[in-house]
């Protein structure tokens, strides 16, 4: 699951700074309505906002002890590996390392040269019905499998997901497909598939931090307080592991 720890604002408003409590919180919500994830994924150790910086690796490495999960960290790099950005995420790092060791951090992503992440959205290339999305989920995932393969290398599926509602579609998906529906039958078929049967994919995201009224998209699975939206079967207990399964997507390799 991937856990979005930022504002993507044009103002950049800081989003509420989560403390211990909050990540412990969150972890919970996350392991209750989806007992078989293993790892949570986030985008980066640290943001900052004029002078308000969040150590968010530190904060959540404190909290994931005891949820049956680890983190895969990811370190925002900027245009260079030598951008100031870089330096501010691996003194983040390093501050989360010293204060809680690394048993619960299952991976670190920044520039990798051994595996490849994919991600893949057919919602935001305009398919016109639902199952057009699950015919290009396979295609995208063949192709870079099979091109992965090739050179040795495993893939892991970085995000994936699908919108319950966008309020401003016509440039994003103009046959209105994001809808609670759509997202629910998305989830059960792919994301289940991810979760349940590849062990090395990611779904995107946890909970909306924008609202609808911003015009964006909202992929979020579960409301704030932990609810699973949409009526969602966020335990996939429907899911078969079967060749023949709904989606027919192959299986990612290697994984946390």
């Amino acid at each position: 699951m991937v856990n979005k720890v930022y504002c993507d604002t044009a103002e950049q408003v800081p989003c509420p700074f989560k403390e211990y409590t909050d990540w412990g919180r969150t972890f919970a919500n996350i392991k209750a309505k989806f007992p078989s994830i293993n790892a949570v994924r986030l985008y980066s150790t640290m943001d900052s906002v004029g002078d308000d910086t969040r150590l968010h690796l530190n904060e959540s490495l404190k909290a994931i002890e005891g949820h049956g999960m680890k983190i895969v960290a990811g370190l925002w790099s900027g245009s260079t590996a030598n951008s100031a950005r870089f330096v501010a995420e691996l003194g983040a790092l390093q501050i989360a390392v010293d204060a809680n060791g690394c048993e619960n951090i299952a991976a670190l992503i920044a520039n990798l040269d051994s595996i490849v992440i994919v991600n893949i959205f057919p919602y935001w290339e305009q398919v016109k019905k639902l199952e057009d999305a699950y015919t290009l989920f396979r295609e995208h995932a063949g192709q870079v499998l099979d091109t992965a393969k090739i050179h040795g290398k495993d893939v892991w599926l970085g995000e994936t997901g699908w919108p319950s509602s966008d309020v401003d579609a016509t440039a994003r998906n103009p046959n209105n497909l994001g809808n609670p529906e759509n997202a629910k039958q998305y989830f059960e078929k792919i994301g289940c598939q991810v979760l349940r049967g590849s062990g090395s994919g990611f779904y995107y995201v946890d909970w909306d931090q924008d609202a609808p009224a911003s015009g964006k998209p909202q992929f979020g699975l579960l409301h704030t307080a932990g609810d699973a939206l949409n009526n969602i079967d966020t335990t996939c207990a429907g899911f078969s592991a079967e060749p023949d399964v709904p989606s027919g997507i192959p299986k990612f390799a290697g994984g946390p």
